[in-house]
């Protein structure tokens, strides 16, 4: 699968999460394999554009024993 893709959709989430705390960005992602992915999104929501590349990332959430490795967008060139 490609690491990049296009920003297909998004939001910002003020309920807070037990891995992270709000607001936080969550998308959809398409890969020209024709996927569509859901995830989050690590960048300024001022940032973001529908139609924008993102690319996939490696991101950790939580801390201590609740921590994981998770994937992530962040916007192309970025990651």
């Amino acid at each position: 699968m490609s690491r990049i893709g296009t920003l297909y959709s998004f939001s910002r989430v003020h309920t807070p999460h037990k891995l992270y705390s709000a607001p936080y960005i969550v998308g959809y992602v398409d890969f020209p394999e024709g996927l569509r992915v859901f995830g989050q999104i690590r960048a300024n929501y001022e940032d973001l554009r529908i139609g924008m590349k993102v690319a996939t990332s490696a991101c950790g959430f939580g801390e201590g024993e609740d921590a994981v490795l998770a994937y992530c967008f962040v916007p192309a060139g970025k990651e």
